[in-house]
């Protein structure tokens, strides 16, 4: 049934497009069926849709690739998702009101900074500062996200008295408590 419904999140129409996606987001809860949603090519549509001037279809998308996230497809393929997102975007989700958006964001930042090579276009992004704003004032899942993300960055020993600067220490000690 993978098939059919990664079909409809890569359809033209809307419709579609939204039960597709609202399908794949109710199964990508399990933890067997969220390698298969992965594996069946479900990326490549859920991260077109990431830019759907649809805000029900975004949601339920960034819904669903946190889910999938936890079978580790974003760390697997980091350069995929900053193909498909960047920074900017990433930030306008991590400032969001909308937990999922600060979520998803939070998620992807952490696991794409995972990767040496991709650290510096988060950081020249401009992702660093509102990491640090939002840290201090999100969720708690949110939070852990963030200083995972934090302490990616803080890998390369030039950076971390920017972080430090920046305020990024509380929201990384916060964890520690």
């Amino acid at each position: 049934c993978l098939g059919p419904l990664i079909g409809f999140a890569a359809s033209p129409d809307p419709q579609a497009q939204l039960r597709g996606v609202q399908a794949l987001r109710g199964l990508s809860t399990d933890a067997e069926l969220r390698v298969q949603i992965v594996q069946r090519g479900a990326l490549e549509p859920l991260l077109a849709l990431t830019k759907s001037t649809d805000v029900e279809v975004q949601m339920e998308v960034l819904a669903c690739l946190c889910n999938l996230s936890l079978c580790g497809c974003i760390g697997d393929q980091p350069k995929k998702f900053m193909d498909a997102l960047d920074v900017e975007t990433l930030i306008s989700f991590l400032c969001s009101a909308d937990t999922t958006y600060r979520l998803f964001a939070a998620v992807t930042l952490g696991n794409v900074a995972a990767d040496e090579t991709l650290q510096d276009e988060i950081v020249e992004g401009g992702a660093l500062a509102p990491l640090v704003t939002v840290g201090n004032a999100a969720d708690l899942e949110t939070q852990r996200c963030i200083a995972y993300a934090l302490c990616n960055l803080s890998v390369d020993e030039a950076r971390r008295p920017t972080i430090v600067d920046e305020g990024g220490l509380p929201p990384i000690i916060s964890l520690a408590c």
